[in-house]
Parts: structure tokens; C-alpha cells; sequence
């Protein structure tokens, strides 16, 4: 058994304080899964999750070498959403399954999910504005005195 030793997680209050995996960390997951180890020996073995791991593996068996590449940030339109949620809830697939289908990430799944079942369908077009908010620039300038 030729794996590589384990790599220890900076902690900060008990939390686990992890970057995004790097595409040759994916490739080596990939490798050692093409080898034959387990999700779980390789999860051990690179201190990733089980989740993590297998959610590697599955989308590389899927999309091939592009699957491991980061998704990118973009809108979706409310009819997107929607089909989404339904795959969902009507066809009772998981998170994942429906995420790996639409290449997506599980957290927007799971997060159009929880507003639909909270709301309803008109709850998914509600665009928040990202970032923080625009700050207030003090205290309001004195008025000059005004006479008649």
C-alpha cells in the first residue's frame, strides 16, 4: 500500500478550517480510486471527508477529467430553479444526484429546496444583492442657519 502520508488540517475552535481542493489533490483521489482503494481508505489516507471523496469520484466517472474542474458562479433563471426543485421533490432524488445531473453545486439544491418548501415558487426569484451592505458615512454635515 503505496499511499501518500496524511496531511494535518489547520483547527481554529474545533472547526475545521479547510481550502478547496487543489485539481492535482482531485487527480490524486482519482488515481488512487482507479487503483482500487475504497472512498474511505482514500478519505483517511488525504484527510478529505467520505462525502467529499465520493462526490470526486462520482463527478469524474460522470464528466471525465472536467468534472474535476471548480464550477462556475453564475445567476439561474427562476424556471432553472424550478426544474431543479422538482426533480426533487417529485421524482425523490437527493441532493447530490440532482446536482451531479445539472452540474451544479448540492448547497444551491439544497438551498432553492428549503425556500420552495418555506414559501413557494415565488420565493426562488427573490435576488438578494450580494455583499456587504453600503455603509452609512457618519453623522449627517450641519445645515447652514437659515434666515428670512
Amino acid at each position: 500500500m503505496n499511499l501518500p502520508p496524511k496531511v494535518r488540517q489547520k483547527t481554529f475552535g474545533g472547526i475545521f478550517m479547510s481550502k478547496p481542493l487543489s485539481l492535482e489533490k482531485k487527480l490524486r483521489v482519482v488515481a488512487l480510486y482507479e487503483r482500487g482503494y475504497g472512498v474511505s481508505t482514500i478519505s483517511q489516507q488525504l484527510s478529505i471527508s467520505k462525502s467529499h471523496t465520493a462526490r470526486i469520484v462520482n463527478r469524474y466517472l460522470r464528466y471525465g477529467n472536467s468534472g474535476l474542474e471548480r464550477l462556475p458562479t453564475k445567476q439561474f433563471s427562476v424556471s432553472f430553479k424550478q426544474a431543479v426543485v422538482s426533480s426533487v421533490l417529485k421524482k425523490c432524488l437527493s441532493f447530490e444526484q440532482v446536482a451531479l445531473q445539472y452540474q451544479i453545486s448540492p448547497s444551491a439544491v439544497y438551498t432553492w429546496v428549503c425556500q420552495v418548501k418555506a414559501g413557494s415558487c415565488e420565493s426562488l426569484s427573490d435576488i438578494q444583492p450580494r455583499g456587504r451592505p453600503p455603509k452609512d458615512m457618519g453623522r449627517p454635515k450641519k445645515r447652514a442657519p437659515q434666515t428670512e
